[in-house]
């Protein structure tokens, strides 16, 4: 039997196939060009935001590497920025930088396959089982 995650977001956390809605950070979003890493072309966009922190005002700037050629999409960062700007290739990798502080943050995802093997829904399967039998008591 195959399940299906809920379309649905947890706080501000996304869900497989939920979406939030994408707000232009001071409507900086810019088309960069192309890049090929690894024998992947990616679609490059550059954006930045601002916002207050205790030592004043701070920027962040935003890269997002979209990747149309991905053929296990199940899992995107941010479909709405995809929808909007990428059409619906997902992100597949994004480097955020501080200047202030010179910090560099880089995340990727690496797509494998959009399906739980058999082994992998039994365990599921069982973690769902112990979790209806043994509630978290308050």
């Amino acid at each position: 039997m195959r399940k299906i995650l809920p379309d649905q977001r947890y706080g501000k956390i996304w869900a497989f196939y939920g979406e939030m809605p994408f707000e232009d950070p001071d409507s900086t979003v810019r088309k960069m060009p192309d890049t090929i890493i690894n024998n992947i072309t990616y679609q490059r966009f550059s954006m930045y935001s601002t916002y207050k922190n205790d030592s004043g005002v701070d920027y962040k700037y935003t890269f997002v590497y979209l990747n149309c050629n991905a053929t296990n999409k199940m899992f995107q960062s941010d479909k709405a920025f995809s929808k909007k700007y990428g059409n619906g290739c997902p992100i597949q990798r994004e480097d955020n930088y501080w200047p202030k502080n010179k910090m560099l943050m880089s995340g990727d995802f690496e797509f494998h396959r959009n399906t739980l093997t058999l082994q992998e829904m039994k365990i599921f399967d069982t973690w769902e089982k112990y979790a209806r039998e043994n509630p978290v008591k308050e």
